[in-house]
């Protein structure tokens, strides 16, 4: 991000109607108490100085990492900590909850700025994030994923959805339970080959750590997608084949990274018709569903064969019979019956997740 800092006393509300709408306001603060007076416009907080720096002005003495941690417990936008930060307490500020740091005063009284900064930046791309990609991270149990894998902050996340107001309200909700603020949200509808493409391109330039795919439905009457597939078959196997391999392909998924597929115990007892994988003929939605995860399990089987040489691990799982809000996209009436059967036998949301956070 390209972030534009002023101090204080600034005028941040024409500081932003000035200059380019993509770049993010923030406020240079120095004492705690100044934190109670910033304005709606502002995107972040530039807190300092943190450690101590070459500075003679009284003004400059370090606040400390406790009085930082205690900004950050208080406010609910980003805090970027500036002021002699380095290569040994980075580390620190990270696990302090920042999501960012400046580290300007540091390169320029360096002998080897360059240097200097290119190994802290080095430090923290290894070190201090792991960028992880969820799709259907808005609900259920990606929702929880996320905000488990959001409370260590060294994690940037990213979920996929197709209803962008569940998205924003859960990038939200994420953010002000665990302060992490690398959260962000891409709308996606995920039975759509061609969508999937598009956002692959989006990522051309991003390296993932972790890829969960966890996007599915069950569907009891037989519909098809935009690209007119039956949409169980597109949305529950398709989008895990296809935006896996597109992003191998284009080398989005770091070696040592860890590929995790949501199957289902449901796959027992199923086979597949291959001339009729779409089951245009009889259909029935729960036999459909099982098909479309055993797709999930054979999928996770062939692939780790195929890369075993990338050193990227590729896992699926059952997480069990979970209460979310799975199947209440069909009828009324079987959604009512749905929602019986998981008060009465499903495990709870954090149960349910325990693999799919080990694997991760």
């Amino acid at each position: 991000d390209i972030l534009h800092l002023g101090q204080s006393d600034m005028q941040p509300e024409k500081a932003k109607t000035s200059i380019n709408k993509n770049i993010k306001i923030g406020l240079s603060i120095t004492k705690e108490s100044q934190i109670y007076t910033i304005p709606d416009c502002v995107d972040y907080i530039g807190v300092g100085p943190i450690y101590k720096t070459n500075s003679k002005d009284d003004a400059d003495k370090p606040i400390g990492e406790i009085v930082l941690q205690q900004i950050i417990q208080k406010v609910g936008i980003p805090v970027v900590a500036i002021g002699g930060i380095n290569l040994q307490n980075v580390g620190n500020l990270m696990k302090l909850g920042v999501a960012g740091v400046a580290v300007i005063s540091n390169i320029l009284n360096n002998q080897k700025p360059l240097d200097n900064f290119l190994m802290l930046k080095e430090k923290i791309e290894k070190d201090w994030r792991l960028n992880i990609l969820i799709t259907g991270g808005t609900s259920g149990l990606g929702y929880y994923t996320a905000l488990k894998l959001a409370e260590d902050h060294r994690n940037k996340i990213l979920l996929i959805g197709s209803n962008s107001a569940k998205g924003i309200k859960a990038t939200k909700k994420i953010e002000s339970n665990t302060k992490n603020y690398k959260i962000s949200y891409l709308e996606a509808d995920l039975s759509s080959i061609k969508q999937i493409t598009l956002l692959a391109n989006k990522f051309m330039s991003q390296k993932f750590d972790i890829l969960i795919n966890n996007a599915g439905a069950l569907f009891f009457k037989r519909i098809e997608s935009i690209d007119n597939i039956e949409k169980t078959f597109a949305l529950n196997h398709l989008s895990y084949f296809a935006l896996t391999n597109l992003l191998l392909k284009n080398k989005n998924i770091k070696p040592d990274g860890r590929i995790i597929n949501v199957a289902s115990g449901a796959h027992k007892g199923i086979d597949i018709n291959f001339k009729d994988l779409e089951t245009k003929k009889n259909y029935n939605g729960w036999f459909v569903y099982k098909k479309s995860k055993l797709c999930n399990i054979l999928f996770t089987r062939k692939l780790s064969e195929l890369i075993s040489d990338k050193k990227i691990t590729v896992n699926c799982l059952h997480p069990g019979f979970v209460k979310t809000e799975f199947g209440k996209n069909n009828s009324r009436i079987l959604g009512l019956i749905i929602k019986l059967l998981m008060n009465l036998f499903a495990i709870k949301l954090e149960d349910g997740a325990k693999t799919i956070l080990y694997l991760a």
